[in-house]
């Protein structure tokens, strides 16, 4: 790792510093050539070292100086003084990111290149670390668009579409059947809910839910932890079986037999039930792990009202008073305690069961399957992105929040060591605003780097490179200079190699990709030719963001560039005409890799769910397989994010 290897590269440097290796004896007393071309060597921090510190604060760094007869190096272009074991000590204020020294010693320049950071995580499995690095925010329409589930616009929609295909009806099948709830006895005190005058005994009032359908209405709406759903049949049809007693007989006598019967005071009657439901449960949602849950965390209410009797078996002269007492014990909160209590759960454990489908849906399509990435070096990497939920949040404020963390996994092997893993600076994004729109997509700009961080082990970055390929705008703009790509001198053929992987950072007004420890080795024409290797570092700037769920970014410029020859000191012009060309080249590793390299970010969805288990039974939602639900994706830039908002809907 990084962090171990420091006293061999110091041990290294210092052998340099001397002029040889001590262990060889014609060495000793050698007198040393001034002819020899000064040496710089990265110590503290080496060359593409990943450093665990704080940014914006000074750390020391060591270089070992080879050159008979200097006195002094300049780093950074600050004169420092070279001691006797031939090194340049000092401290430079380091950022966020990919940082860059230039040590320059009689004309010969060297670039050390390093990443600072306060956190890296771990290529290997899911890092806690991470935290949230996209969510998919749902509040207001996105809950209960207040229309029709013709498409699916809502959760909402998504309750409906579910009701009318069969999936809560059958759920209180599962959990009713035909259930007999506890009758009380009827007398003149008003909490019985009976009515006055003739008095009424049932010792048994069995509902028949079998012809029980799904709520014609629905509302839906977010609480603190969880969703309350209010759900209203109109004109509901039930068959009732009641037994019991009236304080009323009657002796009725046929006319032409003259032969008399009693009617009451028991009867034994089958008969329907209309009547207007309502039913109220919160349900609460959250993660058990890393696995959505949702619980029934109360029925609030069951109210049955517009109660309407018809009990044809019962003789007229006694029916009335049945009907009348059967209408005005149903909307009796004590009298029907259990039946409410019963149509409630049932009722609960459905939408249940539908919210914790849905909630287990929660992914991004991205995960289904491996990734192909180009590079700007020809080389085509397999990826697999993986997702792990880690926020299932509901909030009365902010609505329901839901997110996930991303990690792409190589399909191959890694050719380059990941070093500490992937530089983090505020991985988890945050909810700090209310949400006026139906739905909200955030991204975190650590996705962005896990795919360079995953690119870069498997040596995507580095390959030979033919300069034909490297197209940019007519005009570059680069710190001190406007170039025009095809006025420049460009090499024969070059290999790129990159020593840390390219780190991006986001902003309100952008996007800008730190482009560090790259070596070119160029062949070609003057001032090229065999093999002229160097190092260049570039910060690229993009101004805009296009949308679509796949966006790219424009208006590329660079506002770093440094460029140093290993080992050699050029002129002027040949400084001018090798950094010209850099320029160009950067602008192109900048776009390709920023638009070419970089898969469609990975924003959350819930895949509805076509089926729900309740009770063993595998009950159909009325949703096609596979259907996803999301934010409509228009993208924009934001502090440490990509931002998207608008409608919630199938995507």
């Amino acid at each position: 790792m990084g962090a171990m290897r420091a006293p061999c590269a110091l041990v290294f440097a210092l052998l340099i510093a001397c002029g040889g290796s001590p262990s060889d004896p014609a060495d000793a007393g050698a007198v040393i050539d001034a002819a020899i071309t000064p040496a710089i060597e990265c110590v503290r921090p080496f060359h593409g070292e990943m450093v665990l510190d704080e940014p914006m604060r000074p750390i020391p760094f060591v270089a070992a100086i080879r050159a008979p007869g200097a006195t002094s190096a300049r780093v950074n272009d600050v004169a420092i003084a070279i001691d006797a074991n031939g090194l340049v000590t000092t401290e430079i204020p380091v950022r966020f990111g990919v940082n860059d020294v230039e040590v320059e010693v009689d004309g010969v320049r060297q670039l050390c290149t390093f990443v600072v950071a306060p956190a890296f995580a771990a290529t290997d499995g899911d890092d806690p670390r991470v935290g949230t690095t996209a969510l998919l925010q749902i509040g207001g329409s996105g809950v209960d668009d207040g229309d029709d589930d013709t498409t699916l616009g809502s959760l909402d929609d998504v309750l409906t579409r579910a009701g009318t295909a069969g999936l809560i009806a059958g759920a209180l099948d599962v959990g009713l059947g035909s259930f007999v709830f506890d009758v009380v006895p009827c007398t003149t005190d008003p909490g019985t809910g009976c009515s006055t005058g003739p008095q009424v005994m049932f010792t048994t009032i069995d509902l028949d839910t079998s012809m029980l359908g799904a709520p014609e209405e629905s509302e839906l709406s977010v609480v603190d932890g969880g969703l309350r759903v209010i759900a209203r049949s109109r004109d509901l049809r039930l068959g009732v079986h009641v037994v019991g007693w009236t304080y009323e007989a009657h002796m009725v006598c046929d006319d032409v037999t003259l032969e008399c019967h009693p009617v009451g005071p028991d009867f034994d009657s089958m008969g329907t039930v209309e009547l207007d439901l309502e039913i109220t449960t919160i349900v609460d949602v959250g993660l058990d792990g890393a696995t959505p849950t949702a619980t029934t965390r109360t029925i609030e209410a069951v109210r049955i009202t517009s109660v309407d009797v018809e009990l044809p078996d019962i003789h007229e002269l006694i029916r009335d008073p049945i009907v009348g007492s059967l209408r005005s014990q149903l909307p009796s909160e004590r009298a029907t305690a259990s039946a409410r209590d019963d149509l409630g759960d049932a009722y609960g454990e459905g939408v249940r069961a539908l919210v914790e489908g849905l909630l287990r849906g929660l992914e991004t399509p991205l995960a289904r399957g491996s990734l192909s990435v180009p590079s700007y070096a020809g080389a085509t990497t397999e990826l697999r992105l993986a997702a792990t939920p880690t926020r299932i949040e509901a909030s009365a404020e902010h609505g329901l929040l839901l997110g996930i963390r991303s990690r792409y996994e190589l399909m191959g092997d890694a050719v380059r060591d990941g070093g500490r893993g992937i530089a983090l600076e505020s991985a988890a994004i945050d909810v700090d605003t209310m949400l006026h729109e139906a739905s909200r997509s955030a991204v975190s700009v650590v996705a962005l780097n896990q795919t360079f961080h995953a690119l870069h082990r498997a040596g995507a970055l580095d390959g030979v490179v033919a300069p034909d390929m490297v197209v940019a705008p007519d005009m570059v703009v680069a710190p001190d200079m406007v170039v025009a790509p095809d006025m420049v001198v460009a090499p024969d053929m070059m290999r790129l190699d990159a020593t840390v992987p390219p780190i991006a950072s986001v902003d309100a007004s952008g996007v800008s990709l730190m482009l560090g420890g790259m070596t070119a080795t160029f062949d070609g024409p003057a001032p090229y030719g065999d093999g002229l290797r160097v190092r260049f570092s570039a910060l690229a700037r993009a101004s805009t963001v296009s949308s679509g769920a796949d966006p790219s970014f424009g208006g590329i410029e660079l506002t770093e560039l440094r460029v140093a020859a290993e080992g050699r000191a050029m002129s002027s012009a040949e400084t001018a005409t090798v950094r010209a060309y850099v320029a160009v080249l950067s602008h192109f590793l900048a776009s390709s890799l920023l638009d070419r390299s970089q898969p469609a970010l990975p924003a959350p969805t819930l895949r509805a769910p076509s089926t729900i288990t309740i009770g063993g039974r595998a009950l159909s939602t009325g949703i096609a397989e596979g259907t996803q639900l999301g934010s409509a994706p228009t993208w924009r830039a934001a502090e440490g994010r990509f931002e998207s908002s608008g409608a919630f809907r199938e995507l």
